[in-house]
């Protein structure tokens, strides 16, 4: 198999990441730790959490990762961790400006492409000798993926995100497992979901911005690649209205809407 050559640009990533930081208070003596792990993988001592290290890793192929976690991290991997991992790579990496191409490709390498609920992580923890499997559900999936997706088609960020928009089947093969709470018009909702990885609120935003982008005429307030994106995903899911709940009508509205504007 061809290995994969990165395209973030570590050096641009790195700005953006120390920009960060500084906006965030971090020291100079933090600051300069973490670039010198960053570049080189060295630790002066920064007090790195296993999922500091992950992120800051100056090897962030699986290859690195899985030497990362089986000589760099020091202790037993908790169940917390290996979930967060799990995010990263969900799409979550986008908050440490990785390329939007990198996290499709760490997306696809780790959940394939349709969802399987019994499919394995793709790097070994704590040394063991098998995989484990992943541990994020198909509600707390779905979740990451259009709550990113939602977040980029507003672009108001200046974080690359929404690797749904190169996964259309994986996301349609969620849509026949995921709980439909979200999908409910009803104006009072659970917490959470069943699987209490989802508030239900939330994800019911994302869907219906999803929507009113979907349903715009093109051009108005939205570059084509958002327009497209935003109406193939509309699709998809109106496409299952039926198994969906209150959908339909979250589709009409989003269209009576646009209309007005």
């Amino acid at each position: 198999m061809q290995k994969y050559i990165m395209k973030t640009n570590r050096e641009q990533q790195w700005q953006a990441i120390e920009a960060l930081m500084k906006d965030h208070g971090a020291t100079r003596k933090n600051i300069s730790s973490c670039h010198k792990y960053f570049f080189d993988g060295i630790d002066l001592g920064g007090n790195f959490s296993l999922v500091d290290k992950f992120v800051f890793y100056p090897d962030p192929s699986f290859d690195g990762w899985q030497q990362l976690l089986d000589e760099g991290v020091g202790g037993p991997i908790s169940d917390a961790d290996f979930k967060t991992l799990n995010q990263y790579l969900c799409g979550q990496l986008a908050d440490y400006f990785f390329s939007i191409e990198d996290q499709n490709y760490y997306f696809q390498a780790t959940f394939g492409d349709v969802y399987d609920s019994e499919r394995k992580f793709p790097l070994r923890i704590n040394n063991e000798s098998s995989f484990r499997k992943i541990v994020l559900t198909e509600n707390a999936i779905f979740f990451i993926l259009v709550n990113r997706f939602s977040r980029w088609l507003k672009g108001k960020e200046k974080v690359e995100q929404g690797v749904l928009r190169f996964n259309y089947k994986y996301f349609e093969t969620l849509l026949s497992v995921v709980e439909k709470t979200p999908f409910s018009d009803k104006e009072e909702l659970p917490d959470e979901t069943i699987d209490g990885s989802v508030r239900p609120k939330i994800l019911r935003a994302g869907i219906k911005t999803i929507l009113k982008f979907g349903v715009m005429e093109n051009g108005y307030g939205i570059d084509d690649v958002r327009f497209s994106a935003a109406r193939r995903v509309t699709e998809i899911m109106m496409d299952h209205a039926s198994e969906l709940a209150d959908l339909k009508l979250f589709y009409e509205r989003a269209i009576a809407n646009a209309a007005r504007n």
